[in-house]
Order: structure tokens, then sequence, then C-alpha cells
């Protein structure tokens, strides 16, 4: 059996906007955004909150890098600080902010694994050192609020299962004027993708043809994405998904964590990371803390059909410094995550579940 890392958006969804000439409503925000991709969202969004190309910007230890590369190349100068193993902030070894009023400073506040962290210290630390919080909500799918007091970033590319899809809310006070120069990412693109994300499902039916195709790179999702808009055709399957699927969507994946999380529960090779649900949370994944050689659990996992993925990569400034960071470090070495998202059917949660029962027995003396 194969599971599938991440959600597609239905076929229907796909042919009835294909065919709807505009959008029939306003789901979200008018000082919204719609960018090719969360990372692109979050690029306009930091100059948005610094006014420009320059300033500091504040980003924790635990973040992936390939996320920072367009702010790199400008004129921002970015401050790692460390978190602790809730991963919310480290307050004892937050690295001192510079107290200039010259220079504009943002601080970014990561929602984990579609967990809403509350933001109150944050808040408060903002406002007494002069920083403008944004919030990155790329793991989230909820529901859009209207008025948003703060920046904030989504990425329902991932959360919906879009060819493109990066979503950006400011605030009242701020201005985007950069967002009309942008291209269109172009309808075949996005046409192109679908077709290929269905052909995947098509073939991952075959486990042999798959594991193959899988092996030599054909097929791959990973494609990377410029400085682009999204354009119209994708901007009405997004609005589509949150006007008619979004409530279905976060009960399903907030029953799948659940699921998950009750098997876990008693398996010595396996801790959970968030100790269940909040009120709130809609999990992207799964985290769960390894007692054993993760590595070769993630191999297993892999090799059977379970895209169990560990983070991406980290920031080099982070890497490099291991005494700052040295939760930043754990949480790296010692996390997988495995879907829960609304696709998972049934059976696919029960093969998950079997096969960690599996390797605890395996693993575990």
């Amino acid at each position: 059996m194969i599971v599938p890392s991440s959600p597609l958006v239905s076929w229907i969804n796909i042919l009835r906007n294909i065919f709807t000439p505009r959008l029939t409503e306003e789901s979200f925000p008018a000082n919204s955004y719609c960018f090719s991709r969360g990372s692109v969202a979050l690029y306009f969004g930091v100059i948005a909150a610094l006014k420009g190309k320059t300033g500091h910007l504040w980003v924790p230890g635990y973040f992936c890098d390939e996320v920072l590369e367009p702010l790199r190349k400008t004129g921002i100068k970015i401050f790692f600080y460390p978190v602790g193993l809730d991963m919310l902030p480290d307050w004892q070894r937050f690295p001192k902010v510079s107290d200039s009023n010259s220079v504009h400073k943002a601080f970014l506040l990561v929602h984990y694994f579609g967990f809403n962290s509350d933001k109150s210290i944050e808040i408060d630390f903002c406002k007494q050192n002069g920083l403008v919080l944004i919030e990155d909500k790329a793991h989230c799918l909820e529901k859009i609020i209207k008025n948003h007091e703060f920046i904030t970033i989504y990425s329902p590319r991932k959360q919906i299962g879009l060819a493109s899809g990066g979503l950006l809310i400011l605030p009242d006070d701020f201005v985007l004027n950069e967002y009309k120069t942008l291209v269109e990412l172009s309808v075949t693109n996005t046409l192109n993708w679908f077709f290929k994300r269905y052909l995947r499902l098509l073939v991952f039916k075959s486990e042999k043809l798959s594991r193959f195709l899988r092996s030599k790179n054909i097929l791959s999702n990973n494609t990377h994405l410029p400085l682009e808009r999204m354009n119209n055709l994708s901007i009405k399957i997004m609005t589509d998904f949150y006007s008619r699927s979004l409530e279905k969507a976060i009960s399903k994946r907030r029953a799948n964590y659940k699921y998950i999380s009750n098997n876990i529960k008693g398996l010595q090779l396996f801790d959970e990371f968030m100790n269940g649900l909040t009120e709130t949370g809609s999990p992207f994944m799964i985290s769960v803390f390894i007692n054993g050689d993760v590595k070769k659990i993630k191999r297993h996992l892999n090799r059977v059909g379970i895209p169990a993925a560990s983070w991406p990569d980290l920031p080099h400034e982070v890497i490099n410094n291991p005494g700052q960071f040295k939760n930043t470090h754990y949480l790296y070495n010692k996390l997988l995550h495995l879907p829960v998202h609304q696709d998972l059917s049934r059976k696919q949660l029960n093969f998950i579940n079997i096969t960690l029962k599996s390797l605890n027995h395996d693993f575990v003396e």
C-alpha cells in the first residue's frame, strides 16, 4: 500500500472552476494577496512589515533554510532565535534586539504542524521592542477571518493540494505595491501539475510500478515556483474549497490525528510531540519523537510506502552553532512526521498503525 504524503483537491472542484467565468464570492479579506507558494507570500509579508528590502528579521532556529533564500538576497539582516523543546521561543536565550528606532524590525512566529500557539507573550515582546509580528501559518488549515491584526501567511498549496498557492493577509495599515508587477503563473502550468498528480494516484494503485517510478524520480512532485502570482483558475479552486469543503477537511484531519495518536500510546518506540489535540488544532501531520535509530526507522517506513519525513533543512547559522541551538538540533535529529491529512482513508490509517506497532515490536527489546 502507498500512503500519499499530501492531499489533492478533487477533480470535481477543478472541472467546476474551469468552466466558472469568475469568482462568485469574496472568501478572503480585501487586503489579501495570492502567490505561487507560501514562501513567496512570506517574502512579500516581510517586505511589507519592514517597508522595504532592508531592516532586521527574527526567525526561529527551527526553520527551513530554503524558504529564506529569496530574503537572503535582499538587504534584510536575519537573526535566529532559539526555541524550546515545545518549539516556542526560548526567551532566556533570546538574542538582544537592537534598540535603534531607525531600523524597521519584524518577528516571525511559526505555528508548527497546524497547531495554533498562544501568542500573547510574543505580542507583548514585539510591542516592547518595536517589532512587527508576522504569523507563519503555512501548516494551518482554518477559516480565514476578515480582520487580521497581524501579517499572516498561509500555504493552501500544501494544505489543500493545489498546483500553486501562498496566501498573504495584511492588516489595513500595511500596503504591498509590488504585487501588481508580478507575473501570473500560467494556467498551463496549473493543469499540467494536476494531470501529473492524478497520474501519480493511478500509478500508486500498482505498488511495483510506483516504487520503480519513485526510484527513478519520475512523476516527482517537487517543483520550484518563482516569485509569481496565482492565476485566476487556482484562486477559484482555492476559494471553492474554502467555501464548500473546509469544515469537513478540518474535522477529518482532527479525527485522523486522534486515530494515530491513540495507537501510539503505549508504544515505547514513539512519543507524541504535541501530547494531544488543542481545541483549534487542524494538524498538518503527527510528529513523534523516535526512541531509537531515526534514520533506520524512516527508511523502513518509506520503503513500505509510508511517507515519513524529517525537517528538510536548517539555516547554516543554526547548524554551525549547536550550543546556542541545542533544542533545535535535538528536534531536527529525533522527530519524524507522518501524514494525517484529509484525503487518507481508514484503510491507509490502519496500515500506518499496524506498521508502527510492528516496528515497535521489532526495534524495542
